[in-house]
């Protein structure tokens, strides 16, 4: 990733002309283009959180080696002993566009800008597995992530929540709960991974219940029944997500052909 003040002096001569070409009236879409597929280091620089940026750039020119990441963790979780842990060790670094995966069909926000989080703390007894702060035309939004068992104790014989879902639900509650009460401090805490040069908009100082979305991903296909997706439906209109692991596997395909978040 990269900050403004590590930039060489060319490099800023470049940041100098793409904001130049940003900041028109009317953008020059082939300028624009030209510009940012040749330095896709300047989304970074110029993204209200470098370090976090959801790239692009990288789906794009990286298919080979993210597909093979996602084949990997196909193979993994195929492996009945595998746990949540081992999946969260697995996904990280130039692995995260799996878990921002998400976003593409489960929320309407994150394709004008994206950021991911992970082990975002929620202080002083929450963390939650992912944070992601997605933009659509009406600003940015939060989807909170929970990864949960992959096998053992997902529904019960009538397609009903078994323990671990409900275990992830309960967790939800009370990140629901927690944000209701401390958003200033969850604020503060994104702010402390803000590119100084920045302002954030009102929705980062403002809190909006509405712009919070929760998911939890547990389970496998199989485990999930008719009665299940009842119940899924039902908790959708609450901006919760409950999803399995082959349909992230789905979602992160998805994202990879597509070319973007």
């Amino acid at each position: 990733m990269y900050h403004f003040d590590e930039l060489t002096f060319e490099q800023k001569e470049k940041f100098k002309e793409f904001k130049k070409i940003t900041s028109s009236f009317e953008i020059d879409v082939e300028a624009w283009c030209k510009i940012t597929d040749e330095n896709p280091y300047l989304w970074h620089t110029d993204s209200y959180f470098p370090d976090n940026f959801l790239d692009d750039y990288i789906l794009r020119n990286n298919y080979n080696e993210c597909n093979g990441y996602i084949n990997e963790l196909k193979l993994l979780i195929e492996n009945r002993s595998c746990t949540e842990r081992e999946i969260l060790n697995f996904i990280s670094n130039d692995k995260l566009f799996i878990a921002a995966a998400i976003l593409k069909s489960f929320t309407l926000f994150g394709h004008h800008d994206g950021y991911i989080f992970k082990e975002f703390e929620l202080p002083p007894h929450y963390v939650c597995d992912y944070l992601i702060v997605g933009k659509n035309s009406d600003g940015y939004h939060f989807l909170l992530i929970e990864f949960e068992n992959i096998y053992n104790n997902i529904t019960i014989s009538d397609g009903d929540f078994g323990t671990t879902i409900r275990k992830g639900l309960n967790q939800i509650d009370d990140w629901k709960s927690w944000m209701d009460k401390n958003f200033l401090t969850f604020s503060s805490n994104l702010k402390r991974f803000k590119n100084k040069r920045e302002t954030l908009p009102d929705e980062f100082n403002d809190y909006d219940s509405t712009r919070f979305t929760y998911c939890v991903v547990a389970g496998r296909r199989e485990d999930y029944k008719e009665k299940t997706y009842r119940k899924v439906r039902e908790l959708s209109k609450q901006n919760i997500i409950l999803t399995h692991y082959d349909k992230l596997l789905e979602e992160a395909e998805f994202l990879l052909n597509s070319g973007s978040y």
